[in-house]
């Protein structure tokens, strides 16, 4: 009976296709250019009413800490060297 104790170095090249589900906090910094259109409804000068309509472009800098949870499918190629110790 021949018993082995192997020390193994790999390299791997992994091609993986993950789903993952994430709880984010982000912190944004935005820069807007907005265009809008406005009905106003004025009871006397000092007071109205008014409803807006507006179509704003915006571009943001976001910073975002994420916690995630993945579910991974990988298709692995390794090239290995090993080092065994074998004992009769």
């Amino acid at each position: 009976m021949l018993v082995c104790l192997c020390l193994c170095l790999c390299l791997c090249l992994c091609l993986c296709l993950c789903l993952c589900l994430c709880l984010c906090l982000c912190l944004c910094l935005c820069l807007c250019l907005c265009l809008c259109l406005c009905l106003c409804l004025c009871l006397c000068l000092c007071l109205c009413l008014c409803l807006c309509l507006c179509l704003c472009l915006c571009l943001c800098l976001c910073l975002c800490l994420c916690l995630c949870l993945c579910l991974c499918l990988c298709l692995c190629l390794c090239l290995c060297l090993c080092l065994c110790l074998c004992l009769a």
